[in-house]
C-alpha cells in the first residue's frame, strides 16, 4: 500500500501526535505514512481570543478542506479541537491515545494555585478556565494569551503573569511536565470534553476508514464520545464554559460535569452502565439545564 498522508496542524505538540500516530500505524498495519503540515486559521490569527471566533473548527477547517479535496488521506487532530457537530462528510473513525485530561498551573516562582498572591494574574485563552478559576479563587486576574504551549510558558516572565493554565496532557507530550506547580482536580477545573485525546478523522467514504479503525482505544473512544455527545445536548462548543469528564471501569461509566448557569457555576456527576450511554449522557445534561 502507499504511504498514507497525513494531515495536522504546524505545531511541534502537532508533529509529536502525528509521530504517535504514525507508529501506531506502522506497527499494528504495517504501513508507511508523511505528515503534510497544514495552516489553520486558528495558527493564523494569534492576537483573536478563541472566544472571539465566530465559527467553530478554528484549528480544523483548513485541515478538513484538504480531506475533501483528498490532499491528504487522513487527519490528526486534539480532540478538543473537533466541533461538536461535525459535518456529514467526516468521521472519527479512531482515537488512538489519551493522555491525563486535567489542566495545571505552571506559576512564575513554583506556588500551588492556592499559595499564589492576592489578585494574582493567570494567563489563558479559554473561557471554560477562566469561569472555573474564578470560581474557585474570586481575587484571580485572568489575562488573554494565545500561541503554542512554549510561547504561553514563556508569557509569564514577557508579560508580568503569576503563571498560566494549561493543559496536562500537551506539558506532557512535550516533556515539560516538570514546570506543573499545581494539577486541577476534575472537580476544581473540569477538563474539555475530550482533552487529552488524539483522533484520527477521515472522510465518510474513505477507503481506509476500516483499516485505521483497528487502531482505535475502546476505552478512549467512549470517553470521549460521551463527553462530546454531552456536549452537544447542552448546546455548546469548543471554547465554551462546559467542562465534561467520563471516566470507563469494565461496563461502567462515571461523569462529571460543569457549566456557567446565569452567574453560577453548577456542577453534576452520574454513573451507570455503558450499555445505557445515552441515557446517562442525557440525564447528566439535563441535570445541569435544571
Amino acid at each position: 500500500m502507499k504511504k498514507l498522508r497525513i494531515g495536522a496542524r504546524d505545531s511541534k505538540l502537532s508533529r509529536i501526535q502525528v509521530d504517535i500516530v504514525a507508529r501506531k500505524i506502522k506497527q499494528t498495519l504495517g504501513i508507511e505514512c508523511e505528515f503534510v503540515p497544514i495552516k489553520t486559521k486558528g495558527d493564523i490569527d494569534k492576537t483573536k481570543s478563541l472566544k472571539d471566533f465566530q465559527s467553530p473548527g478554528v484549528f480544523v477547517k483548513e485541515i478538513e478542506l484538504a480531506l475533501l479535496s483528498r490532499e491528504i488521506d487522513l487527519a490528526v487532530h486534539s480532540l478538543k479541537d473537533l466541533p461538536c457537530e461535525m459535518d456529514s462528510n467526516f468521521d472519527i473513525v479512531a482515537v488512538v491515545e489519551r493522555e491525563d485530561p486535567r489542566d495545571v498551573l505552571v506559576s512564575k516562582d513554583g506556588v500551588g494555585f492556592y499559595q499564589l498572591k492576592p489578585n494574582a494574574k493567570i494567563g489563558t485563552s479559554s473561557l471554560r478556565r477562566e469561569v472555573h478559576l474564578k470560581n474557585l479563587r474570586e481575587d484571580i486576574q485572568v489575562v488573554n494569551i494565545r500561541g503554542n504551549i512554549e510561547t504561553r510558558l514563556s508569557k509569564i516572565e514577557s508579560e508580568g503573569l503569576d503563571g498560566v493554565v494549561l493543559a496536562y496532557a500537551a506539558l506532557k507530550r512535550l516533556n515539560l511536565d516538570s514546570h506543573v506547580s499545581y494539577v486541577f482536580d476534575i472537580n476544581e477545573i473540569t477538563p474539555c470534553p475530550g482533552q487529552g485525546a488524539i483522533c484520527i478523522e477521515c472522510l465518510e467514504d474513505s477507503p481506509y476508514k476500516s483499516i485505521l479503525s483497528k487502531i482505535n482505544d475502546v476505552n478512549a473512544y467512549i470517553q470521549t464520545q460521551f463527553e462530546r455527545l454531552v456536549l452537544k445536548l447542552l448546546g455548546g462548543g469548543c471554547h465554551s464554559s462546559i467542562g465534561v469528564f467520563c471516566k470507563t471501569d469494565q461496563d461502567k461509566i462515571y461523569a462529571f460535569a460543569s457549566l456557567l448557569r446565569g452567574d453560577k457555576l453548577v456542577k453534576a456527576s452520574i454513573e451507570g452502565d455503558k450499555a445505557d450511554f445515552l441515557s446517562l449522557a442525557n440525564k447528566l445534561s439535563n441535570m445541569l439545564k435544571s
